[in-house]
């Protein structure tokens, strides 16, 4: 994932060198995503990559680069949104779909998004 970029790319190290598996179209819900994750976010037996931009997070297939989600989370009364600071996913509830969580260290929210 490129900071400046407004697209993602899945690259992976086969045969001596980085590969190609997919880039996605160009697309404003990706401008300035960064902190790449993965994992089985949905307990769907499919692993998902998760980004997160300048307002929003987008959950996309690992395999194909398909949006399977975008949630914005311009927070309520903020001054800013900007989600700059920690991203990570935990199985909150214990029933095996993780929640996202985001701590913005840039400006002042922190978020915790499920798909439920």
């Amino acid at each position: 994932v490129a900071p400046t970029s407004t697209y993602v790319e899945f690259l992976e190290y086969r045969n001596g060198s980085m590969q190609q598996v997919w880039l996605t179209e160009d697309s404003s819900v990706f401008e300035r995503a960064d902190r790449p994750i993965a994992g089985d976010f949905d307990n769907d037996g499919q692993v998902e990559a998760a980004v997160v931009g300048i307002t929003n997070l987008t959950v996309l297939n690992l395999a194909n680069g398909a949006i399977e989600a975008v949630v914005d989370f311009r927070p309520e009364g903020a001054n800013n949104d900007r989600g700059y600071g920690w991203f990570g996913a935990e199985d909150m509830f214990g029933d095996a779909k993780f929640e996202f969580l985001l701590v913005a260290d840039f400006f002042n929210h922190m978020e915790m998004m499920s798909k439920r």
